[in-house]
């Protein structure tokens, strides 16, 4: 299978909440290590030891073994629960649904790639649950590739993690006849080949299928190099590595892989500002100009305006910070003054992506009090109630707004 070409990249970044223009200039070494890094975070890998110690680290207790002489345990914990990871926004979105009385389906199948690796690590749990030893993934029309995969060891690196040891190798179809003989082969030697729902075969698109072989081919270095497990037939040809829980990345990494680190459009070292509204940065006049028919809507009202840092907290961080880390242009917000009260605001973004969001005059008394003289003024408008101002984001809980320049465009809120 052909590695990831840069679009599919970009499309896998994007699908891991990591959001960068098409039209950048990065590296293609650049995005693959972003890429990389994205991955990584999504397995928590900066907590795994590498390489494993086959010997020492205690195997994962299984509610099925897979010896058939020894009985089910009632000690056993289900790997398909220590596979399933969520994040609060997901949470948050599955109980509204719930109140709503709808059915919750955080992203379609075969719609986006990293949340059908996340739906294929589900399967891949449940299928240990069951007993399973072996499974095959190919593609929907089950006619142009299928990995093959038997399952060696589940080592428990904590109890919230295992590590799923296997042998896999990619078949197409120029050697499909191999690929069957070995699945033929698994079927007639495992007893839990023939009872009831006791093969797995999970369906996959072409990006999931390549992103899939990108982590087995990451994961492979968690290995010892002296590790050789004993290969059966028509393995001679087959690869080692290990599976591990994916979920969302945390705010953290969000924020970290989400960093404006340069140009507004490319992310190459900035040299100059627009000198109208001195709030993006550019590599050059390239990229200066393919910015300006989306950067023309902000600047003209920013011209000379005085821009404030306003430090927020937000009950559900992740909830929140999971948008925000991504932001990487101006955008409006809506900042409210406290009924009742002056020493809280709420702040929201246009699609209301932020959820209580405050701004306490306890973290920053002087610039709370620039903001709220500015929405009691002449400028703020709407009864001294609230105003609407230009933003970006200058850090992990920090807004720059544009004080003193209301927003010149009508407001569609």
């Amino acid at each position: 299978m052909e590695p990831l070409t840069r679009s599919e990249i970009l499309q896998t970044l994007s699908c891991m909440g990591i959001n960068l223009p098409t039209s950048t200039k990065l590296s293609d070494d650049a995005l693959e290590k972003r890429l990389r890094e994205g991955l990584n975070a999504s397995q928590n890998r900066e907590n795994i030891p590498a390489p494993l110690n086959m010997s020492s680290t205690r195997p994962w207790p299984m509610l099925k073994p897979w010896d058939a002489s020894a009985s089910s345990s009632a000690q056993g914990r289900p790997v398909f629960n220590a596979v399933r990871r969520t994040s609060v926004q997901e949470m948050a979105e599955h109980a509204q649904a719930l109140r709503a009385g709808q059915r919750y389906d955080p992203s379609p199948l075969y719609t986006n790639a990293f949340m059908d690796i996340r739906q294929t690590m589900m399967s891949i749990g449940h299928a240990l649950d069951r007993g399973q030893r072996w499974c095959i993934i190919q593609d929907t029309k089950c006619e142009t590739y299928a990995l093959n995969i038997r399952f060696l060891s589940v080592l428990e690196i904590d109890d919230r993690t295992p590590a799923i040891v296997l042998l896999y190798r990619m078949h197409t179809a120029k050697d499909a006849i191999e690929g069957m003989q070995w699945g033929q082969h698994q079927y007639d030697k495992d007893p839990n080949s023939r009872v009831e729902g006791g093969i797995s075969m999970i369906t996959a698109t072409p990006l999931e299928m390549k992103l899939l072989m990108k982590l087995l081919s990451m994961n492979a270095k968690l290995l010892p190099p002296d590790y050789k497990p004993e290969r059966g037939p028509y393995e001679e040809k087959h690869k080692v590595s290990v599976l591990l829980p994916v979920g969302p990345l945390s705010f953290e990494a969000l924020g970290s892989l989400n960093n404006d680190t340069g140009c507004a459009i490319c992310e190459k070292e900035r040299t100059s500002r627009c000198s109208q509204c001195q709030s993006v940065s550019y590599c050059g006049a390239e990229c200066q100009k393919a910015d300006w028919p989306e950067h023309k809507k902000a600047c003209r009202s920013l011209k000379g305006g005085r821009w404030c840092t306003i430090p927020f907290r937000t009950n559900y961080a992740d909830n929140i910070l999971a948008d925000f880390m991504s932001r990487r242009s101006l955008f409006l917000v809506k900042i409210q003054a406290g009924m009742g009260t002056e020493t809280t605001m709420l702040i929201y973004d246009r699609n209301r992506t932020f959820k209580e969001v405050f701004f306490f005059l306890e973290d920053d008394p002087e610039t709370h009090a620039a903001v709220l003289a500015e929405i009691r003024g002449p400028r703020g408008g709407y009864g001294g109630l609230k105003m609407y101002r230009w933003a970006k984001r200058t850090g992990d809980r920090q807004l720059s707004i544009c004080l003193d320049r209301p927003p010149t465009m009508p407001i569609a809120w």
